[in-house]
């Protein structure tokens, strides 16, 4: 989901008179980049501020020594939320409100974390001016005993679908051999070490290393593969039941391919994630037992194609 995809969506719920994000929506904002209103602090030198009043209105680079402040707002209950927009259009709809000084593009999953740091700020209003969706992610700071937007068990499939779908790969794609390698001595203990450091906040991990089990083949002196099971703690649509990646380490070059759990029983298809971020979806998975043949087809006739061209 794009971001005006992703507005709809809420125009929808908007209109269904409902306060609680549908999986797909929460998946789709961990991807996006969004739009938070800021502040210069106090203190803030001349030099800087005549720097950052230069093109005003025109994305650039933060100047060397900005530390911009995100805004915070106050809602009728007295709950402090961090403002975020999906887009920049969606904060100009509102009417009657001061121009902010500094807006920061940020990822959502930044949001996220600078609410867990945050325990004075309640959560993440999204979309303040038309959609108003709150999502409480610091419990102890949200006042009297509202039902919370997002559920501990949504919080845990934010968390594993960002792991699944952006950590682990971006671990192998940007370390290559020297965190294959870290794995293949550590194993649950790695992944669970990386797992905790998503959970920055009051809710705790639920997984332990036991949960995590793993095949490697070295295929040939200069190729390996290792497939992953993942836990079965909060598996749910959407969700892996195991993983694959491959390395070649002559060419320096790994595929990272991931089994998706796609609803109904036993369904799933096969993504591969690329080195960009992007994915794609390759149809219905295989049957359990051929993953690992069925991706080293894959890898084969990649590497044939790009033998023939």
């Amino acid at each position: 989901m794009n971001h005006k995809e992703i507005e709809a969506a809420l125009d929808e719920l908007k209109r269904q008179k409902k306060t609680q994000l549908p999986a797909d929506v929460l998946e789709a904002l961990n991807k996006l980049t969004v739009v938070v209103p800021a502040v210069m602090p106090k203190g803030t030198s001349p030099e800087i501020l005549k720097k950052m009043l230069t093109n005003p209105g025109k994305d650039r680079p933060l100047p060397e020594g900005v530390n911009p402040h995100p805004c915070i707002f106050e809602n009728q209950e007295g709950e402090s939320l961090l403002p975020v927009f999906t887009s920049e259009a969606e904060l100009k709809k509102a009417k009657n409100v001061p121009n902010f000084p500094l807006l920061l593009n940020m990822d959502f999953q930044s949001c996220i974390h600078f609410v867990q740091r945050n325990p004075k700020v309640t959560g993440i209003v999204l979309n303040a001016y038309t959609h108003n969706v709150i999502m409480h992610l610091n419990p102890n700071a949200a006042s009297g005993n509202q039902e919370k937007k997002v559920t501990i068990e949504q919080y845990h499939y934010m968390m594993r679908q960002r792991f699944e779908s952006s950590v682990l790969p971006k671990q192998l794609f940007e370390q290559k051999e020297a965190f294959i390698q870290k794995l293949a001595n550590e194993k649950g203990e790695c992944l669970k070490a990386l797992y905790d450091e998503i959970y920055d906040g009051e809710i705790a991990c639920p997984y332990v290393e036991e949960d995590f089990e793993f095949m490697f083949l070295n295929l040939r002196e200069d190729f390996m593969v290792c497939q992953i099971t993942m836990p079965a703690k909060n598996l749910a649509v959407k969700m892996c039941p195991s993983a694959i990646f491959a390395w070649n380490k002559t060419q320096k070059k790994i595929w990272y391919y991931a089994i998706v759990l796609s609803g109904g029983q036993n369904q799933a298809h096969l993504f591969e994630v690329y080195e960009n971020g992007k994915n794609a979806d390759l149809g219905e998975a295989p049957v359990q037992g051929n993953e690992i043949s069925t991706v080293l087809d894959l890898i084969q006739g990649a590497n044939d194609d790009t033998a023939e061209s």
